[in-house]
């Protein structure tokens, strides 16, 4: 039988494991998780805590108590109550309560901390959301994206901006009644719209089909027959496009059986923007249920150009555009203060 004195030191682990995770949900601006944080929240399911975070988490553990977990640890850790029967088990804490010196755990902490951020890059990340949340928690101020529209307009887009107008973006989404794995379809030139419902239909929980916005007003009737192809194939259940097309995009309603609705994408956000904060306990979309992804699920879903027969559909997981990204970053030797230039079309995998 436990003593009461191990009693209490169990219980003192748990309520500053606790601690630690409500510090790190605050930063990732995940307040709404807070009111159903407890001992056995699902770290995953309720908490939203993906494989990025959990690495800073590793690292927050380790300096707070001074000890070494493993990383199989964090990774296979389900709920808070787990995570603090691992701490109370590992090297280093009876060490503690035996009178190990000061110098000695003081140093077991700065290993950690080193360790910590060796590993907290993106390059931990598993999933596109990883990246965006992770960017937003430590970047949020730093300049993003500078994107010149086809009309001459410029914006600039910081890390934290984008990430909350997406979150924003991924809330209306859900509130028009996109599911976890709907297929959302992305008619749209390159424009901050574009990066707003991407990053979105992501954090939704859905899945982003990109197509070519019309070109030629004498091909409409072409152009309309092969999208309306494409969007029966993926079974969209939205269509977002933008106010020159809305025209043409409405024209393939009747032809695709799945497709409930065409909105102005512009509008969409403005209406997100607008739309009543959530309720006190009210989780953001992205972090209800199943809406959390993993690296195999399905990031985009692009279509072929058609040039030998009809568009056909090619799935690319998390982990395969990550893996695209981390090569040509390491083919270019790109660096984190570097400025990349892109003509190519953001409707296209490339771009």
């Amino acid at each position: 039988m436990a003593t009461p004195v191990i009693q209490v030191e169990a219980a003192a682990t748990r309520e500053r494991v606790l601690e630690i995770l409500r510090g790190l949900l605050e930063e990732l601006g995940s307040a709404g998780a807070l009111p159903i944080l407890n001992l056995h929240s699902h770290l995953d399911r309720d908490l939203g805590l993906g494989s990025l975070e959990r690495v800073e988490l590793l690292a927050r553990l380790e300096a707070a108590f001074g000890v070494r977990l493993p990383d199989r640890v964090i990774a296979e850790a389900n709920t808070p109550a787990e995570i603090a029967a691992a701490v109370a088990a590992a090297p280093g804490v009876d060490a503690e309560r035996n009178g190990a010196g000061a110098g000695a755990r003081a140093a077991i902490a700065a290993q950690a901390l080193d360790r910590g951020a060796a590993e907290r890059g993106v390059e931990s990340a598993q999933t596109l959301i990883d990246v965006l949340r992770h960017r937003a928690a430590h970047d949020a101020a730093r300049e993003h994206l500078r994107i010149t529209e086809d009309d001459g307009r410029e914006f600039t887009f910081t890390f934290g901006e984008l990430y909350a107008a997406a979150q924003q973006c991924a809330a209306e989404l859900a509130r028009r009644g996109v599911c976890v794995g709907g297929r959302v379809s992305l008619m749209l030139p390159t424009s901050r719209e574009f990066f707003i419902s991407y990053a979105g239909i992501l954090l939704a929980g859905a899945i982003p089909v990109p197509i070519y916005p019309p070109f030629r007003a004498d091909r409409i009737e072409e152009y309309a027959e092969r999208q309306a192809g494409i969007l029966n194939n993926a079974e969209a259940c939205l269509l977002l496009t933008f106010r020159r097309a809305e025209a043409v995009a409405r024209l393939l309603k009747p032809c695709v059986r799945s497709l409930e609705a065409v909105v102005d994408a512009q509008k969409l956000i403005e209406a997100a923007q607008k739309a009543p904060p959530l309720a006190p306990g009210a989780l953001p979309a992205h972090l209800t249920g199943s809406r959390v992804r993993k690296t195999n699920d399905i990031a985009l879903l692009q279509y072929t150009s058609g040039s030998t027969g009809d568009p056909k559909g090619v799935v690319l997981t998390h982990a395969n555009l990550l893996a695209n990204m981390r090569a040509m970053v390491e083919a270019v030797e790109v660096r984190s203060d570097d400025v990349v230039i892109s003509w190519l079309p953001l409707y296209h995998d490339m771009g």
